[in-house]
């Protein structure tokens, strides 16, 4: 059983629900909100509460305010559903390379050279390394930031023509 609640989802710990002897003053069982279908009517004080089932199996326990404002419209599937459906719209992996991170082209926050793929060693010199496809490649060790640099771009040409292909496949 799950409390579905304005704020937060609580799991209910116990199997028992105290069901009201008194009736709500505006009865919602047999009424449909969002994916919830109203059951029963019970009540903990002070705020009156819903047994509901879900669309997709699951009994919940919902405020009667987060019912009637909409706030509440599953038992968390529904959020799942949307999170899903945003994230195949939003990030294509292919071959284990994410299009919109290679292409984006930004610098991590961590980074500590100031460009992508390059890091200073110990020693003072620069390291190049370049991951694609799952797999990380090293591009080998410059004396000179400009040098790894240089070498980090060259690198990034196989990033290039990956994105193009990519985009004119899904152009089709």
């Amino acid at each position: 059983m799950t409390f579905v609640g304005f704020y937060s989802i609580i799991i209910y710990i116990t199997n028992k629900i105290v069901f009201s002897r008194t009736e709500p003053k505006v009865n919602l069982v047999g009424q449909k909100f969002g994916k919830l279908l109203v059951e029963k009517y019970c009540r903990t004080d002070p705020e009156a509460l819903w047994e509901c089932t879900c669309d997709c199996g699951n009994t919940v326990v919902v405020r009667h305010n987060s019912l009637t404002s909409g706030k509440t419209k599953s038992c968390g599937c529904l959020q799942d559903e949307v999170r899903r459906k945003n994230f195949e719209n939003s990030i294509h992996f292919v071959d284990g390379t994410c299009i919109e991170r290679i292409a984006a082209k930004r610098t991590a926050k961590n980074n500590t050279s100031g460009f992508r793929g390059v890091s200073m060693r110990e020693n003072g010199s620069y390291r190049v390394g370049i991951t694609f496809k799952g797999k990380r490649y090293e591009l080998g060790t410059y004396k000179t930031l400009e040098e790894a640099i240089e070498a980090r771009l060259a690198g990034e040409i196989m990033f290039d023509e990956f994105v193009d292909s990519f985009r004119k496949s899904i152009a089709k």
